[in-house]
């Protein structure tokens, strides 16, 4: 409901894809994971505001295993 001109531009080490979107009323492109996409593998990395029922993704929680993905020891 808040974004606009949503576009796959990548995929994290996990598989999670990174979009690119606007903010409706807003010219200045973001990029970022979409918060119901996360919420299916991480689902304490979405906080849920129950004031208007809009997500958020905590991006430390949400990006931890991609980090750590691919690294050697």
């Amino acid at each position: 409901r808040f974004k606009e001109d949503i576009k796959p531009i990548g995929t994290l080490a996990d598989g999670q894809i990174v979009y690119s979107y606007r903010y409706k009323n807003n010219p200045t492109p973001q990029i970022g994971l979409m918060a119901q996409e996360v919420e299916k593998l991480y689902p304490e990395a979405v906080f849920t505001d129950p004031a208007s029922g809009f997500k958020y993704v905590n991006y430390a929680l949400a990006t931890e295993r991609a980090s750590t993905l691919g690294l050697e020891d």
